[in-house]
């Protein structure tokens, strides 16, 4: 292990640090988060400057270093969603890329492919670490100045501005997001393309039950849509509409009905189970579970469907297995208070 490579995992530390000064809501606290996040921001240049210097760029550190970086950065933004420091939403979508580009990268990684981190996704962490500071900044502010009236004129303001700073960061996050999936898409054929697609960005080759892995992944997608019931929906019905005629040319292709790898049917599946749900641990865990079952033991009509032909037998049985599980947990919700 060399030290760009651990300047690099250091970030990952230093997350685990600063979500813990900043949850403890002191002005020392808030100080020393200030400190280690302007250190781990510093090892994000270093290790990247040293590792080229010195000859070392090795492909761990090519992985590791956008993971590190979203690792640092997801865990503070969370952290300040807690403190009502910033919107849901916003971190939501932050996330969404995030998760997605990672996913993908780690599924490369396993092909024996190394996708290094791209200029725009640079620009985007420099641009969220920015934006991280400013918070800092006000966070002290408040804790040191909050009852001199200097500040109280200057807090409206000053709140607006990490407004602004949020809506750039989500929308540079966004860009970069597409800009790494449109250069993945140039990079494959036919065959690769809807691989990615059905499999979900990869999850379908998990090694252990990928459509248990897949309904899991599903349900952070559910976390991620829930503030717009409205983009839930659409979403929902455009993995769904694609999905059949994908599925139906890769069954033919692959030359097996319904392959293993193919999980976008749970995805949608579970997120047709959730929707319209307040999304509680008692509703999402009684939804996980009851969605996997009836996923497997295929009660009627699940089990005609499944043998309707090519990508309407694969995603059809999910979609009925979504349908009796939202009913299931309508239900439970109005009349056992399962909510």
């Amino acid at each position: 292990m060399n030290l760009p490579n651990i300047l690099t995992i250091s970030r990952i530390g230093f997350a685990i640090v600063l979500v813990y000064l900043l949850l403890l809501n002191t002005l020392v606290g808030n100080i020393l988060a200030a400190f280690f996040f302007a250190v781990a921001s510093l090892t994000d240049f270093y290790d990247g400057y040293l590792a080229k210097k010195q000859g070392l760029v090795s492909d761990f550190g090519k992985i590791m270093d956008p993971i590190a970086d979203k690792v640092l950065m997801l865990s503070i933004f969370y952290v300040l969603v807690h403190i009502k420091m910033v919107n849901g939403w916003m971190v939501n979508l932050i996330a969404l890329r995030e998760v997605g580009v990672t996913i993908d990268r780690l599924v490369c990684m396993r092909k024996g492919q190394v996708v290094a981190a791209e200029r725009a996704g640079k620009i985007k962490t420099i641009f969220q670490m920015t934006t991280v500071s400013v918070i800092l900044i006000y966070l002290i502010f408040k804790q040191a100045f909050f009852s001199h009236s200097w500040f109280i004129q200057i807090q409206s303001s000053y709140l607006g501005w990490i407004n602004v700073f949020m809506s750039i960061t989500v929308l540079l996050t966004i860009a970069s997001g597409i800009s790494y999936f449109q250069n993945r898409i140039k990079s494959l054929n036919r065959k690769a393309l809807a691989t990615f697609f059905a499999t979900f960005l990869g999850v379908g080759f998990f090694p252990v039950a990928p459509g248990t892995a897949a309904t899991a992944v599903g349900i952070i997608l559910a976390f991620m849509l829930k503030f717009n019931v409205v983009l839930y929906i659409c979403v929902t019905l455009a993995l769904l509409v694609v999905a059949i005629p994908v599925c139906t040319y890769l069954e033919k292709v692959i030359g097996k009905k319904d392959p293993g790898m193919l999980v976008i049917d749970e995805v949608v599946g579970i997120l047709i189970s959730l929707v319209g749900l307040p999304l509680s641990w008692p509703i999402v865990i009684s939804g996980f579970f009851l969605f996997r079952a009836l996923d497997m033991f295929k009660i009627y009509p699940i089990n005609r469907l499944e043998g309707l032909p090519g990508g309407f037998g694969i995603m059809m049985d999910d979609v009925m297995a979504g349908l009796y599980t939202n009913i299931a947990l309508h239900i439970a919700a109005r009349y056992a208070g399962l909510i």
